[in-house]
């Protein structure tokens, strides 16, 4: 979940999320060594002259700086690519869950319980309690089981808006008249908080996402307990 003055990524709890964070870390060590070997052929000339190491006419450097970048290019993209298709996977789903997107609000529903429709908004800061997070509180939390494979139908019935979740890496645009499907698993129970992710009016900060994850028992027994109402 996010925390104060955060200024990494949340902690993961899904396994393309964590395939994330470890593909960005992976970028930033090259990063660091793309930026550390550049600096010190720069300071290299300025201290020295452009005469040191061979740096004027030196065929070997002219080969090293033409093929090095393009090996690079092929060892990012590759993991790039690989990570671009597991986040796009479609397996068996265990559950279907309808997201629709209004100005300023979620709905949910789902098929398993036939009529059930969950209409979430945002907490005003004047009725956050000690302990939640402000303009990250929903009145009513979608419940979903962890474990399970998750289809999320994702659309709007008026603006562009974007469904959100950084802790579990997922992220899809909610555009009227079309429904974009996304998948969802979950390894860790717990409150996990998102925002809507795409200008949709005045009001667009105030669209939050809120899940609880839960184990299939839990859930079973909450989804019963909804329908009963």
């Amino acid at each position: 979940m996010p925390t104060w003055s955060q200024f990494s990524f949340q902690d993961a709890s899904s396994p393309v999320m964590e395939e994330f964070i470890l593909f960005h870390d992976v970028i930033m060590v090259c990063l660091g060594l793309i930026l550390v070997s550049v600096g010190g052929m720069l300071g290299a000339v300025f201290v020295e002259g452009p005469y040191v190491g061979g740096l004027i006419d030196g065929e070997w450097l002219e080969w090293i700086w033409t093929a090095l970048p393009g090996l690079v290019l092929f060892g990012v993209a590759m993991p790039s690519l690989s990570l671009l298709y597991m986040y796009d996977e479609m397996t068996n789903f265990d559950l279907g869950v309808k997201v629709n997107g209004y100005q300023w609000y979620w709905s949910y529903e789902m098929p398993l319980a036939e009529g059930l429709v969950l209409d979430c908004f945002m907490v005003p800061s004047s009725d956050t309690k000690l302990g939640q997070m402000r303009l990250l509180e929903s009145d009513v939390a979608l419940t979903l089981p962890i474990k399970s494979m998750l289809q999320l139908m994702v659309s709007s019935k008026d603006v562009l808006h974007a469904w959100a979740v950084p802790s579990l890496g997922v992220k899809m645009d909610a555009v009227p008249g079309r429904i974009n499907t996304l998948s969802m698993y979950s390894f860790r129970p717990g409150l996990y908080f998102g925002q809507c992710s795409e200008i949709c009016g005045a009001h667009h900060s105030f669209m939050p996402i809120l899940l609880e994850m839960v184990s299939v028992d839990d859930f079973a027994s909450w989804l019963k307990l909804v329908s009963e109402e």
